[in-house]
């Protein structure tokens, strides 16, 4: 077993479906998740191609090869953005296991696209799987068999010979074989410019979609990229030895593709998401990444969550009043989902109200945390609002705020009351530099924690307060208002 997949930004499964693709969408390629990373395994049982066979004798060296799917504006070993390239190979044969690592974008240059020449200088579609099999290409000469003759030039060629092979294979035009111009971004001026996909039936995980990517059109949008970026950052947080973020992404992750499957045949529910849901949760995100990498003190913070309230409102995003009823519908759905009220699917979406109904449904039938849910849609409902009174908004951005608030009441994950009273400390140390770091704030979070784990308020009590969470004048309820 030679290739590991680099979970980096949430990608691995991405990285798995062009290494599918390769394998000529044989099932008999699978992986198994590791600590670290995503092992693959193939163990043939279609028909034999030339990447097929290419694939199995790398996936069966004893060389270690790792794959990273990253995005266009990551920084390669050599100093530039990776849309640059595409696809970057990097081979250290002085190791004592001799290993190399594969570096592409899964974003496809921000949905830009790639392409390369062909014999005629027409621009021809240069697809992921082709772009991955092409640095596999480099792998395999230069580590698995050894017969690259080692200097850049002719190893280009050496993997663009094996790359037509591939493009042979999967019906696309040839490269020319004589440039070794790298791949570059843009529309491709020859066809096709669609790679087919595998079967869907044999690889059903592979074709469950989410909200977003149902919304956006495309699993590589920059806007999911972000979301996997945050979702990588965030979830070290833990408390009590569980992620702090996992009902809210339990969740999702729950009642997400039942959503997404009835947007895929109703494009007015899918341009609702996209304008009242999808897209203020993305700025949403933006202003949680800044408030949480800024100094509360700092000067420039206010600065920026007004050019990201105002780059919300520079895209279309519906009239004031229309905002406005997109909050309270918000608000309201999340209040149904924490109350236990039965939520009644509407027949058809034409405004707001129906979106955010048809997302509570969703959640109540889906079985999915409702609190998880219900605090992504107090936070939708607390951007809208603030894109409409934002100079009000932006002011209390503060300890105060209705976003400070919002991000004190971040659903809990189960307690392990077993955890050491040193690792507490740790984590509420970790959560205090990282989020709560104002005084308000953790009040408000310990207020919550003892409120909500009576059980545990002593051993909670003492840890909070070491951490400088309480103070003297703790309240006895702090709610969250977002109506």
């Amino acid at each position: 077993m030679a290739i590991y997949i680099d979970p980096y930004l949430g990608s691995e499964s991405r990285v798995f479906d062009l290494l599918l693709k390769i394998s000529g969408c044989d099932p008999g390629l699978s992986s198994v998740p590791d600590v670290d990373s995503l092992d693959v395994r193939f163990t043939p049982k279609g028909a034999p191609s030339f990447s097929a066979n290419r694939l199995r004798e790398i996936v069966g060296s004893p060389k270690d090869v790792w794959i990273h799917g990253v995005d266009d504006s990551f920084m390669t070993v050599w100093g530039m953005p990776m849309i640059e390239y595409a696809g970057v190979t990097d081979v250290d044969r002085t190791a004592s296991t001799q290993e190399c690592s594969i570096w592409i974008d899964i974003t496809e240059a921000g949905g830009l696209g790639y392409r390369s020449l062909d014999a005629n200088g027409n621009y021809i579609y240069a697809p992921l799987a082709v772009i991955l099999f092409h640095e596999l290409a480099h792998v395999y000469h230069s580590l698995i068999v050894e017969d690259t003759p080692g200097d850049a030039a002719p190893d280009q060629l050496l993997a663009i010979a094996d790359e037509n092979q591939f493009r042979a294979q999967l019906g696309l035009p040839a490269r020319n074989p004589n440039v070794t111009m790298h791949t570059i971004y843009g529309p491709a001026t020859v066809g096709p410019t669609v790679l087919k996909g595998c079967n869907e039936t044999l690889f059903p995980d592979l074709c469950k979609c989410n909200i977003a990517t149902a919304a956006l059109g495309t699993p590589i949008a920059r806007q999911i990229v972000e979301f996997r970026r945050a979702k990588r950052d965030l979830e070290i947080l833990t408390f009590c030895g569980a992620p702090v973020l996992a009902p809210m992404w339990n969740a999702y992750q729950v009642f997400s593709p039942l959503v997404a499957g009835r947007m895929l045949t109703d494009a007015a529910l899918r341009d609702l998401m996209l304008q009242f849901g999808v897209q203020p949760a993305v700025h949403l995100l933006r202003i949680v990444r800044t408030y949480l990498g800024t100094s509360p003190v700092d000067a420039t913070l206010v600065a920026e969550i007004e050019r990201i309230i105002g780059d919300y409102l520079r895209a279309p995003s519906g009239s004031r009043d229309e905002l406005l009823s997109a909050a309270d519908a918000a608000a309201e759905a999340a209040r149904m989902l924490r109350a236990r009220v039965t939520v009644k699917p509407p027949k058809w979406c034409a405004v707001p109200q129906d979106l955010f109904t048809t997302i509570a449904f969703n959640v109540q039938v889906s079985g999915a945390d409702s609190e998880g849910a219900a605090w992504v849609l107090d936070g939708i409902a607390c951007f809208l609002r603030a894109a409409v009174e934002r100079p009000d908004w932006i002011e209390e951005v503060g300890p105060t705020g209705q976003f400070c608030s919002w991000l004190a009441q971040v659903p809990l994950p189960a307690i392990n009351a077993g955890i050491p009273q040193a690792q507490l400390a740790d984590e509420l140390t970790e959560l205090r530099a990282r989020i709560y770091r104002h005084p308000d704030v953790r009040k408000t979070f310990a207020h919550r924690v003892l409120t909500d784990f009576p059980a545990l308020e002593h051993k909670l009590r003492a840890a909070l307060d070491a951490a400088d969470y309480l103070m003297p004048d703790t309240p006895k309820s702090i709610v969250l208002q977002v109506n």
